[in-house]
Formats: C-alpha cells, sequence, structure tokens
C-alpha cells in the first residue's frame, strides 16, 4: 500500500509541479509557436541599436509594459515585449490568473519564451546583439532568471554580474545587463 501511495505521489507531483506531461518542443516549434506574438519596436534609425527583451508578469502585458518600450524606442533602443499567454489561448484574468499561482505555463516554458526572444533578436539586422537588456516583472523576472540557467543559447554576450544597489526590499540586483542603459533606466531599480 505505502508504494502505491508513493507512486501516486510522484505522480501527482510530476503533474502538478513538474510538468512531466507538458509537451516538450524543440527551439525552432517553440520560436513558431510565440514569436508571432511578440511587440517588437525597432527605431527608425540606419545604425544597429541595443535591444530590451521586455518580460512581463503573471497577468501578461499591459500598459506599463508598452510605456517602457515606447521611452526605450524614443531613446534609440528596439523592443520585443514577450506575451506568453496569447500563443497558448490563455486570453483574459480567468486563464491567466493561476500563473501567478505557480500553474500553466510551465516555469520552463516561458524561461523558453525568453530563448525564444534572445534567439529571434540574433536574426534580425536592424539588432546589435552584443547590446542587449532583459527587463522581467515578478513572474517574468523568474522566467529570464530560469532562462540565463539555460547555457550560453539564452545567455546575451554581454551579461555580466554587475550587483546594483537599489531601493527595493531585496538590496540587490543579482545579474544586470549592462548595455549602454541610460542612466535613469539604472535609477529606476
Amino acid at each position: 500500500m505505502a508504494a502505491v501511495i508513493a507512486a501516486a505521489c510522484t505522480l501527482v507531483y510530476g503533474y502538478v509541479l513538474g510538468g512531466w506531461f507538458t509537451p516538450k518542443l524543440t527551439l525552432e516549434d517553440h520560436r513558431s509557436l510565440v514569436v508571432p506574438s511578440f511587440e517588437v519596436t525597432i527605431p527608425d534609425t540606419a545604425n544597429l541599436v541595443p535591444v530590451a527583451i521586455l518580460v512581463p508578469g503573471c497577468l501578461g502585458p499591459h500598459t506599463q509594459h508598452r510605456n517602457w518600450a515606447e521611452w526605450l524606442t524614443s531613446e534609440g533602443w528596439a523592443t520585443v515585449i514577450v506575451d506568453s499567454f496569447t500563443p497558448r489561448g490563455m486570453l483574459g484574468v480567468e486563464e491567466i490568473e493561476p500563473v501567478c499561482e505557480g500553474g500553466r505555463p510551465w516555469g520552463f516554458e516561458r524561461a523558453a519564451d525568453v530563448v525564444a526572444a534572445t534567439t529571434y533578436i540574433k536574426e534580425q539586422p536592424a539588432i546589435d546583439p552584443s547590446k542587449v537588456a532583459l527587463f522581467g516583472w515578478s513572474n517574468g523576472g523568474w522566467a529570464v532568471m530560469d532562462a540565463l540557467s539555460f547555457g550560453p543559447t539564452s545567455r546575451p554576450a554581454n551579461l555580466t554580474d554587475t550587483c546594483l544597489k537599489t531601493r527595493r526590499p531585496f538590496g540587490q540586483i543579482a545579474k544586470v545587463l549592462r548595455a549602454g542603459l541610460p542612466t535613469q533606466i539604472l535609477d529606476r531599480a
């Protein structure tokens, strides 16, 4: 009986917490799923531009993310807002709220969305792939950190381990991508 309970607990863990039964996709399949939902802005210039990849929290893209994108674009940056939910048919608060509770999509799926964005930008002729900043809000910050743990494919070339002092309760930002970020952005941290 104990073996049956242990097996049941293992399956429940794998299903509920581990994402064992979530279909696994190749990077190309994953990109074909999420890239069409990216909101991409590129400033009108003949020069290569840095890029900021914006990864919203568990409630998806909102006005604040578009405001950041608009401001960054006005400062000469390309932006990519990663929408993890629309391509998965998660439209509206009822479908998206479980994300805030650690449910669908699984963390590794959102991290793969970030990897899809970091590989997507390398193919854009107007973007300088050596100047990348990753912005993550809440659950989106978690996705960014997970993506960085995937290895070289997901890591922009300019990743540094610089810590910045911040006024936030956690005291420091552990990983910062310094791609010539305007001082105003660093002051907002």
